[in-house]
């Protein structure tokens, strides 16, 4: 099962409307970066966003069909 941990650097990201900010992309904040692995089918293991799990992957059976494979 695919898994992705993140040790996150908080004074990384940019929550602030100015443009061009050294410390990271314009309103991509640690809520919207899990807000994004959750709806993209990962779960966020015990809510302490650390750790994010994958229990279903897509199996390619052939060219155009695909199948989610519980792990």
């Amino acid at each position: 099962m695919p898994a992705l941990p993140f040790d996150w650097n908080i004074k990384g990201f940019n929550d602030t409307a100015v443009a061009n900010c050294p410390n990271g992309v314009v309103h991509q904040i640690q809520a919207a970066i899990i807000a994004n692995l959750v709806a993209n089918g990962a779960t966020n293991h015990g809510n302490k966003n650390i750790l994010f799990i994958f229990f279903e992957t897509v199996m390619r059976l052939e060219v155009g069909v695909e199948m989610l494979i519980p792990i």
